[in-house]
């Protein structure tokens, strides 16, 4: 489901994170995927950066 997600997203955005965090419960359950998506091109890869540094304690 979040390949397909992230596949529609680069269809609109600039640029997206390749890989989507996700949130889990103290049962280690999956709550909710975390996707990241840019609309601007020229504070694409600066952004994109940013997010994967965040997104990779999710992974």
């Amino acid at each position: 489901m979040a390949r397909r997600y992230n596949k529609r997203l680069k269809e609109v955005f600039a640029g997206v994170v390749e890989e989507p965090g996700v949130l889990k419960n103290s049962a280690n359950n999956p709550l909710y995927l975390l996707c990241f998506a840019v609309g601007n091109e020229r504070g694409k890869d600066v952004a994109l950066r940013i997010a994967e540094h965040l997104l990779e304690e999710l992974r």
